[in-house]
């Protein structure tokens, strides 16, 4: 998408952005939990619940940040509904930036996870910190909803990596 300025770009909107996420995360899902019976089939001792939050993380930092900053700039879920991540000039992602859009989206994902579960059962513990995830869960999901408003149609997590997603 090299070449293009702002006036050009056409921003994904909620609707495409939430399609494409639940595709994604059928498919890390679906991939962390086969890794995740397949390893405690051989490691009995491993507990399932980390193992799978782990799995999770890391597949899913591989799964968006590899394909998001390559020469396709988009995951299998957004090529699904045609749209790619750029900077916000049109340009490839790098590496380095999908990474941190990455990392600042689930952030908000994990804390509303273990935030919102009932009290005393998250992994965080205590009412504190369960307060605490709670509010930032939140915050975090407001982010997901800035797409809706802002003008670049850009979540909270795409603002930290000075990114947007666009129709191809």
């Amino acid at each position: 998408m090299s070449g293009n300025d702002e006036k050009t770009l056409e921003y994904a909107g909620f609707l495409k952005r939430a399609t494409a996420f639940a595709t994604d995360y059928l498919i890390v899902g679906v991939a962390s939990l086969l890794m995740r019976m397949g390893i405690n089939h051989f490691f009995e001792d491993i507990p399932a619940l980390p193992l799978h939050i782990a799995l999770l993380f890391i597949g899913g930092w591989a799964y968006w940040s590899f394909q998001e900053s390559s020469r396709l700039q988009a995951t299998f879920g957004k090529q699904l509904v045609n749209v790619v991540v750029t900077d916000l000039d049109g340009d490839r992602l790098s590496f380095t930036r999908s990474s941190i859009r990455y990392l600042t989206k689930v952030i908000g994902l994990y804390c509303l996870t273990f935030g919102l579960t009932p009290m005393g059962l998250t992994p965080l513990g205590g009412v504190i910190t369960e307060l605490i995830a709670t509010i930032l869960g939140v915050g975090f999901c407001i982010g997901f909803i800035l797409v809706i408003f802002t003008p670049k149609k850009q979540a909270l997590h795409d603002m930290f990596a000075m990114a947007v997603v666009v129709k191809t």
